[in-house]
C-alpha cells in the first residue's frame, strides 16, 4: 500500500523555504474551520506554512488497513490516521532534505516568543525530537526533563533533555535523521505515532519547559483521531485559565508533581535516571480557549 509513502509528490506544497524551520500542518480535509482556524493564527505570527491533508482512518477500506495495522484490529482506526499522517509529513522532511522541520496538528497554537526562532532558526540543535509542549508522561511512566543540561536555541528561549519520550504530537520538531530513522520502521502499525519504547532506534528527546513553544487551543476538546467529545467539559473561568502563573502554581499545588518528584528520586537511586542530571518533572499543559463562541467542526 504506497497512498501515503509517496506524499512528497504532493505538487500543492511548495519546494521553496521561506523561513529558517518549515512548518508542516497536519490538517483534515474534512475539518475545514480547524484548518482556517490555525491557518490564521500562523498568517497571524507572519508565519509560512504548508498544509499536509491527514489520512482519515475512518476513510481507509478493511484491505488499506490491512495492510498497515500491525495490531490485528487492536488500534481505533482514527489513531492509525493520525500515525500515517505523521509519516507522510516525515517522507516529505527527507525527500526534500530538511535539515529540521516544525510539525504542528490542528489544534496546537504557538507562542510568539518563538518566532523569531522560526525565522532565523536555532543555535544548537542538540536533540532528535524537540517538543514544542507534550504531556508529562510517557507509555512507561513520568517523564523528566534534566535541568542541569540546558539547550541554548537562542533568542532567549532554552529546551532541556527529557528522559524518554512523552506522548502528545501537537507541537514539535524533528530533525531530518530522526524522521529517516523512523521511516525505516514505519510499517506495519504496532503503536500510537507518541509511543516510542517498543523502537530499534534511540532518539534524544528534549522539550521546551518555561516558556513553552506552543499549548492546546479550544478545538483539541474535540478530536479527529478517536471519538473524544470534552465539549461539555469545557471548564469555567477560562480568561483565568490563559495566564501562564496559574497554571504554574496549579501544577506544583497539585498531587500529580509531588509524587512524580518522588518517584524521580527512587529512579535515580535505582539506576533508571541518570544520577549525574538534575531531574525535575515536566510541568503540565494549557489550553487556550480562544474560540469558546464558534462552533467546533463535528465528527461523523
Amino acid at each position: 500500500m504506497k497512498f501515503w509513502w509517496h506524499a512528497a509528490s504532493d505538487n500543492r506544497i511548495p519546494t521553496g523555504i521561506t523561513q529558517a524551520v518549515p512548518i508542516f500542518v497536519i490538517s483534515l480535509a474534512a475539518a475545514p474551520l480547524r484548518r482556517e482556524r490555525i491557518s490564521n493564527h500562523l498568517v497571524s505570527l507572519g508565519l509560512s506554512y504548508h498544509v499536509v491533508d491527514a489520512v482519515d482512518g475512518r476513510q481507509l477500506t478493511p484491505g488499506e488497513l490491512a495492510d498497515v495495522d500491525g495490531t490485528a484490529g487492536a488500534s481505533p482506526v482514527g489513531q492509525i490516521g493520525c500515525y500515517l499522517s505523521h509519516f507522510k509529513v516525515y517522507r516529505h522532511i527527507v525527500d526534500r532534505g530538511l535539515p529540521l522541520a516544525l510539525i504542528l496538528e490542528d489544534d496546537a497554537r504557538l507562542n510568539r516568543k518563538i518566532v523569531p526562532l522560526l525565522h532565523s532558526g536555532l543555535r544548537s540543535v542538540d536533540f532528535d525530537y524537540l517538543f514544542l509542549d507534550c504531556a508529562t508522561h510517557s507509555d512507561t511512566g513520568p517523564v523528566y526533563y534534566d535541568r542541569s543540561k540546558p539547550v541554548d536555541l537562542g533568542f532567549g528561549l532554552t529546551a532541556f533533555p527529557l528522559s524518554g519520550g512523552p506522548q502528545a504530537t501537537h507541537a514539535l520538531m524533528i530533525t531530518f535523521d530522526a524522521a529517516r530513522k523512523r521511516l525505516k520502521h514505519a510499517l506495519p502499525v504496532r503503536q500510537n505515532i507518541d509511543i516510542y519504547s517498543h523502537l530499534p532506534e534511540a532518539f534524544r528527546f528534549a522539550a521546551m519547559v518555561g516558556p513553552k513553544g506552543a499549548h492546546l487551543a479550544e478545538d483539541s476538546l474535540v478530536s479527529f483521531t478517536s471519538a473524544r467529545d470534552m465539549r461539555a467539559a469545557r471548564p469555567k473561568f477560562t480568561k483565568l485559565r490563559r495566564l501562564p502563573l496559574l497554571v504554574t502554581l496549579r501544577d506544583r499545588l497539585s498531587l500529580r508533581y509531588w509524587r512524580s518528584a518522588r518517584l524521580a528520586r527512587e529512579w535515580v537511586k535505582s539506576g533508571k535516571l541518570s544520577a549525574t542530571g538534575c531531574w525535575r518533572p515536566l510541568p503540565a499543559g494549557r489550553r487556550i480557549f480562544e474560540v469558546s463562541s464558534a462552533p467546533l467542526d463535528q465528527t461523523s
